[in-house]
């Protein structure tokens, strides 16, 4: 009772004072301030060139320690370990305190890694970059490497996120269906095949047959075909198509090493148009191959 009343006696002291109680900086807070520190660094630089930076995503921190912060962390998890199990060492403690001493003459810095995952837009035009920042304790880039860039349609930014972390597009808020991760499996493994700008043109295909795949809310091929056509037909064949009708989808099989495969499909589609009051039904053939890219767009 007596020790409860004088800790209640010395807060309400320090209280009075005006002195106040700060926590130490925690990993978590950290690593929000030095990321914070590298979102403002590469939007001023960016800037500078009239671009625009956004965030995206980040992976996960690392520290980069000196090799004598190495050898004291190992020491201390043999100490921590033995502490479970009731035991001490002697020698072991005399170790630690001569590598700490070691390890605060060390006048090699720690340094951060962060993978970062941002888009870069300029003129309308949007590039996607994974690169790994190095920073130090004062959170200021050191250098850069980036791992990956993308030229991708703005429209399919969103799409682009949803294919990168492989959410469930058919089901936003829950675990991708096996069918997703088949869809993601089978894309990610194509689009491994291309490099530069054929690669950049496959991915902005990908997420267009994703975006088509959400709208329809299904990936059974006949749903996404219906779909993807029929958003063409709008776009390149007529600006104003009426009356759209998917009259057939059919498989392309081919005989390969003996066995039947399907090498993509057929669709004949039809819509109507209308020019100086006058009504034309224009009929077309699509064969696109198993990816949904169309090999064949022709007139009947």
């Amino acid at each position: 009772m007596i020790k409860s009343i004088f800790s209640i006696l010395i807060l309400t002291l320090i209280a009075s004072c005006g002195i106040q109680y700060t926590a130490p900086p925690t990993p978590i807070s950290l690593t929000s301030d030095r990321r914070a520190a590298i979102q403002t660094s590469l939007k001023e630089t960016f800037e500078k060139d009239s671009l625009i930076y956004k965030d995206i995503a980040w992976g996960q921190s690392k520290t980069m320690k000196p090799s004598s912060y190495i050898q004291l962390d190992s020491l201390y998890a043999i100490k921590y370990k033995m502490e479970r199990e009731g035991k001490r060492d002697t020698a072991l403690e005399e170790t630690i305190k001569i590598q700490r001493q070691i390890a605060l003459n060390d006048s090699t810095p720690i340094l951060y890694l962060e993978d970062h995952l941002f888009s870069v837009t300029k003129n309308g035009e949007l590039t996607i970059y994974s690169a790994v920042l190095e920073t130090n304790k004062d959170h200021k880039i050191l250098n850069s490497e980036i791992n990956a860039s993308n030229n991708l349609d703005p429209k399919n930014l969103e799409e682009f996120k949803i294919f990168t972390f492989e959410e469930s597009f058919l089901h936003p808020g829950y675990a991708p269906a096996v069918i997703e991760r088949e869809f993601y499996e089978r894309y990610k493994t194509k689009m491994a095949e291309f490099k530069g700008d054929s690669k950049d043109v496959f991915l902005n295909h990908t997420l267009e047959v994703l975006k088509n795949a959400r709208i329809a809310g299904s990936l059974d091929p006949t749903a996404v075909l219906k779909q993807i056509i029929a958003n063409d037909a709008k776009k390149n064949l007529t600006n104003s198509p009426i009356g759209q009708t998917f009259e057939s989808m059919e498989e392309l099989i081919a005989d390969v090493d003996g066995k039947t495969k399907i090498m993509g499909y057929q669709v004949v589609y039809s819509f109507k148009k209308i020019n100086n009051g006058l009504s034309t039904t224009l009929r077309y053939v699509y064969q696109v191959d198993t990816y949904y890219r169309v090999t064949l767009k022709s007139l009947l």
